[in-house]
């Protein structure tokens, strides 16, 4: 910085600015201070964070419950496939719900998991509509789907519910208003639900010593 502050009479200054050797003091210290500013702060938390993503990446990957097979992957382009099956990469908003009825293995993204749908319960009280036996009704044995509706987990079924629709609404902020939900974001908000852990997540801890 010494060498740009150069002034009278260690240097000659002519009539314009390319005429002249000496320096300024004020744009040397603006220079300097400004480099100083992007490079210690501004660069090097831009390095710090990219490192910190790059690492959670990984650490998440590391864990037997977080791995993604091949099948499971293959499964979701199938079922992307059925709703775009020229491979554009978007999907319209309207069909969004669709998708997520064709999803299955660890992408599946529903509220009531089986045993609890509604076909599996029906299908397992459904009886002879010309029975007389019991309590019937549309051919379903009212009984019995009274035993299988007290049965619902309705805490955990509240729980996925108040999932689904925050999976849902993020999936629809992230879409293009033009093109609509994308592959990809899809896929990348899928696996934060499904499959990363913000409990093992890699994590900034304030202590008195300073962040770890």
């Amino acid at each position: 910085m010494s060498d740009y502050e150069v002034i009278e009479p260690a240097c000659v200054r002519g009539r314009t600015f390319f005429d002249s050797d000496c320096g300024s003091e004020v744009y040397a210290h603006a220079l300097f201070v400004s480099w100083n500013i992007l490079s210690m702060y501004i660069f090097v938390s831009m390095f710090i964070s990219l490192i910190y993503e790059s690492f959670s990446y990984v650490y998440q990957r590391s864990g037997d419950s977080s791995q993604v097979s091949r099948e499971e992957i293959r499964k979701f382009k199938q079922a992307w496939a059925t709703l775009d099956p020229d491979g554009t990469g978007y999907i319209p908003k309207d069909r969004f719900p669709r998708l997520l009825g064709l999803l299955s293995g660890i992408f599946a993204m529903r509220i009531y998991e089986e045993p609890f749908t509604v076909h599996s319960i029906l299908d397992d009280c459904r009886v002879d509509p010309n029975s007389t036996k019991g309590s019937v009704g549309h051919g379903i044995d009212l009984e019995a789907l009274n035993r299988r509706i007290a049965r619902i987990p309705v805490h955990k079924i509240r729980r996925q519910r108040h999932t689904f629709t925050l999976f849902f609404e993020e999936c629809l902020v992230s879409a293009d208003k033009d093109y609509g939900v994308s592959f990809e974001s899809v896929l990348l908000i899928l696996a934060h639900y499904k499959i990363i852990n913000d409990n093992k997540s890699l994590r900034f801890v304030l202590q008195p010593g300073g962040i770890i």
